[in-house]
């Protein structure tokens, strides 16, 4: 901006920026991101130089879905501002890389800014966001801590903390504590009784065997839905795991095969049909909806530990050896692949039982929302054991442009609170 920044037409420039700045706040708050992005356009228009409308104008196309756009603002405040404006680009980058689901990356940006800046307006966001990605990364204890460190702060949203309470449950179903998750997602009913955390709850009492009172729960979520929604169908998915759980064999595969019919790339009906076959000794049917599972979401290591498992099961040994190593390059720290390998190797196998249902995560109900339901469904019937795919796996890098040092963060200090979280031991 060439105009002296005393000039009265500088000054006039500034207060049309606020202007501008001020309604595209209202127009998002409204809901109306488009013409938010117009407001903003007009504004940077106005002046080329001003970060904070590019910051702003990041944050608008990252609610429009335009990453790439959303990116190039954001790098160009980190490359050329200071102060708050890169604190809250950095936060927005942390933001589209969670969207992106580099969680490697949005751990970076988040520590970033309370690197930059411990008492960050959306510190108990921020806590909240590192809580979900450790969960993400496997690290649940981690999540834990930083979930607990989050409901230290007043200022959560009814959103945000209900979210909390569903992921921290979460974390504790997958830690073995029960009664803590259960705990929580009463709590987050009490909340709101909406779909999402009546499943949730649910889901609970599907692991502790209460199946008359999930079926119940899961009857009431279905009204709240519209009947041929994924939503609809994910709540008739778990329904078909309650009868799995109870030995209803036949009455599971029955859901699942509906939902087959209509979904025949939703990779967590695919594993579960798998697995149900196999429970029913029916093996080459269980490979072939294992397989194709794990086409579609190659980095989960129990379907892969249930196509291993097959394989020993049938005697396929060395694809069942391919399979663990493989297993155990991907997953370094897995110990049954070890402990199965080695017995593989050693001719001393100790006997497999029945496979259980993979892993639920019930906080990202409903699941894979981006699969689309199919108009005619025609569903394929034949089956085969496939041989091994080695050119199924790949791990796919973060890389990230913008290089920083990344500051040791310490959770906060305790403060006093009167929520559930301060009596959950685990």
């Amino acid at each position: 901006m060439d105009r002296p920044p005393q000039s009265k037409e500088f000054q006039m420039v500034l207060q049309e920026i606020s202007k501008l700045l001020e309604l595209s706040e209202n127009e998002i708050s409204g809901g109306r991101l488009m013409e938010a992005c117009q407001c903003l356009l007009k504004a940077n228009s106005l002046d080329q130089s001003n970060l904070t409308v590019f910051t702003k104008l990041g944050h608008c196309y990252l609610l429009l879905g335009n990453y790439e756009l959303c990116y190039t603002c954001y790098y160009k405040v980190l490359q050329e501002g200071s102060g708050p404006t890169v604190e809250e680009a950095w936060y927005g980058l942390g933001e589209l890389y969670m969207k992106q689901q580099k969680f490697t990356n949005a751990e970076a940006a988040f520590k970033t800014v309370l690197g930059l800046n411990p008492n960050f307006e959306m510190t108990s966001a921020i806590y909240l966001k590192l809580a979900i990605i450790y969960k993400k990364l496997g690290n649940t204890h981690k999540a834990i801590s930083f979930f607990k460190a989050s409901s230290q702060y007043r200022d959560l949203l009814p959103n945000q903390l209900n979210e909390l309470l569903i992921q921290l449950g979460s974390c504790f179903e997958l830690v073995g504590n029960k009664k803590s998750a259960s705990e929580l997602f009463v709590e987050a009913v009490k909340l709101n009784k909406n779909t999402r955390n009546i499943v949730c709850l649910a889901w609970i009492f599907v692991k502790n065997a209460r199946f008359d009172k999930a079926q119940t729960l899961l009857f009431k979520a279905s009204k709240l839905t519209q009947n041929e929604s994924k939503e609809y169908h994910d709540i008739q998915f778990i329904l078909a795991l309650s009868h799995f759980k109870n030995k209803k064999f036949t009455d599971c595969g029955k859901i699942l095969m509906n939902l087959l019919a209509l979904y025949p790339n939703e990779p967590y009906y695919l594993a579960c049909y798998g697995i149900l076959e196999e429970n029913m000794n029916k093996y080459a049917s269980a490979l072939h909806y294992l397989w194709r599972a794990a086409t579609i979401i190659p980095d989960r290591h129990d379907i892969l530990m249930s196509i291993s498992m097959i394989y020993e099961k049938i005697g396929y040994i060395n694809e069942a050896v391919f399979m663990y190593m493989r297993i155990i390059e991907m997953f370094s720290n897995n110990e049954q692949a070890k402990t199965r390998l080695r017995e593989c190797q050693t001719g001393q196998r100790m006997p497999l039982g029945e496979l259980d249902i993979i892993y639920i995560d019930i906080s990202e109900f409903p699941f894979h929302r981006t699969i689309e339901p199919v108009s005619n469904p025609q569903f394929q019937q034949d089956i085969s054991i496939p041989k091994p795919i080695y050119s199924l796996f790949s791990m796919n890098g973060f890389n990230n442009n913008i290089n920083t040092q990344l500051p040791v963060i310490n959770l906060p200090q305790k403060r006093p609170s009167d929520m559930v979280f301060e009596d959950i031991k685990y």
